[in-house]
C-alpha cells in the first residue's frame, strides 16, 4: 500500500473515531421540519420547491421528509390533513387513458385523483378528472382541452399517522395509451395540522318490543348524534334483515345534513309471520364521516305473545293488493 492510501485511510480512522466519542455527524444531515403546532405546513415550509413529474412513465414516486413529535395520532383531539395543488399537462399525442395520482404518508394512502382521456362524440380528445375524499366524497371535473388542475383536500389516514420521522410520497401511475407531458404538485400543497374533526356518527338503538309475538309489531328506535366539528353529508340510516319471515314498509331515513352535535331519531317497524327468532340491524354512514356505526339485534318471538295480531302483515300489503285488484277489473271493463 502506497504511503498516500495509508494516510488516507489513517485519516478517516481517526475521523470516525472523533465522531463516535464526541457524537459529531461526518456528513451532513437532512434538517427535517417537525409539525408542532396547529396551521399548514407547505412543501416550501417542509424545505422543498414544487414537485414536477416530466414525461412520467408507467410509475414514478418522490418521496419528501416531515417529523411528527411524540405521541402523535390521527384524532380525536389532534387531526391532520393533506392539501395538494396539482396540473396535469396531456401530450397532444396521447391516446386514451388514465393517470392515478396519489398522496401517501408513510405509505399509506390520503389522496387520490384519476384523469382520464377520451375521445368525444366529435372525436376530439378531452380530459375529465375526479377526487374521492373524506370530506367531499366523490367529485368529478371536465375540460374540453389537455389540461387538469385543482386543488385536493383529505384528512390523512389514520395509519399513515405515527410519532417521528415520516415519509410524504407523491406517486404517479399511467394506464393504457395516455401520454402525459407534465405533472406539477404546487409547493403550496402540504400538510395541515388542526382541532377541527371529520363528521363523527354516533347511534343509539334499543328494541321496545323484546317479546314480539307473531303479527305484533318489532318496534326498533334509533337516535343518531354528529359528534364531528364538520357537517355529515347525504346521511343515511338503513335497518335490515335476511330473514324472509320479517315484513316491514320503512327500510331507511335520508337526511340531507346533519350539524355539530345534532340529533335526529326515528323508529323501524317489523312484523314475523313465522314463531322464529329475527335478527335485525341498524347501519348508519354519511359522506365525510369518519366511522359507519352499526347496532344488532336478535329477538325471539313467540305465538303465545301474538295477541290476536296477525292481520297487521295483512294490512300492511292492502295497498299492493288494492292496486292489483283495480288493475285487473280495468282489464276486464266492457
Amino acid at each position: 500500500m502506497s504511503f498516500s492510501k495509508r494516510h488516507i485511510l489513517f485519516s478517516l480512522v481517526i475521523i470516525t473515531f472523533i465522531s463516535v466519542l464526541f457524537n459529531i455527524p461526518i456528513f451532513a444531515q437532512e434538517e427535517i421540519t417537525v409539525i408542532n403546532s396547529y396551521g399548514i405546513y407547505t412543501l416550501e415550509m417542509l424545505g422543498y420547491e414544487d414537485v414536477v413529474f416530466e414525461q412520467p412513465s408507467d410509475f414514478e414516486k418522490k418521496d419528501f421528509h416531515y417529523c411528527l413529535p411524540d405521541g402523535a395520532k390521527q384524532g380525536p383531539e389532534d387531526w391532520y390533513l393533506i392539501h395538494i395543488s396539482y396540473d396535469v399537462i396531456v401530450s397532444k399525442d396521447s391516446g386514451t387513458g388514465s393517470l392515478l395520482i396519489s398522496s401517501l404518508s408513510n405509505d399509506y394512502s390520503s389522496a387520490q385523483i384519476e384523469v382520464i382521456t377520451e375521445y368525444n362524440d366529435n372525436g376530439a380528445l378531452v380530459t375529465t378528472w375526479n377526487t374521492v375524499d373524506l370530506v367531499n366524497d366523490y367529485l368529478e371535473y371536465s375540460s374540453q382541452g389537455l389540461r387538469a388542475s385543482g386543488n385536493f383536500t383529505n384528512y390523512m389516514q389514520t395509519s399513515g399517522i405515527r410519532q417521528g420521522k415520516s415519509t410524504l410520497s407523491f406517486q404517479l401511475e399511467t394506464f393504457g395509451d395516455i401520454k402525459v407531458e407534465k405533472v406539477i404538485i404546487s409547493k403550496d400543497s402540504g400538510i395541515e395540522f388542526t382541532s377541527v374533526s371529520p363528521p363523527h356518527l354516533d347511534l343509539e338503538a334499543e328494541c321496545r318490543t323484546p317479546n314480539a309475538g307473531v303479527g305484533a309489531p318489532i318496534i326498533l328506535y334509533f337516535s343518531l348524534t354528529n359528534n364531528g366539528d364538520l357537517p355529515a353529508k347525504d346521511v343515511v340510516v338503513t335497518a335490515r334483515t335476511n330473514d324472509d319471515h320479517l315484513l316491514t314498509d320503512t327500510t331507511e331515513f335520508r337526511y340531507s345534513s346533519i350539524e355539530y352535535k345534532e340529533k335526529v331519531d326515528g323508529t323501524f317497524t317489523f312484523y314475523a309471520n313465522e314463531d322464529k327468532s329475527c335478527f335485525i340491524y341498524i347501519r348508519a354512514s354519511a359522506h365525510g364521516s369518519s366511522n359507519s356505526p352499526i347496532a344488532t339485534f336478535t329477538i325471539p318471538v313467540n305465538i303465545e305473545s301474538s295477541s290476536g295480531q296477525a292481520w297487521i302483515p295483512l294490512l300492511i300489503a292492502m295497498p299492493t293488493i288494492l292496486i292489483l285488484v283495480i288493475a285487473l277489473l280495468a282489464k276486464i271493463k266492457p
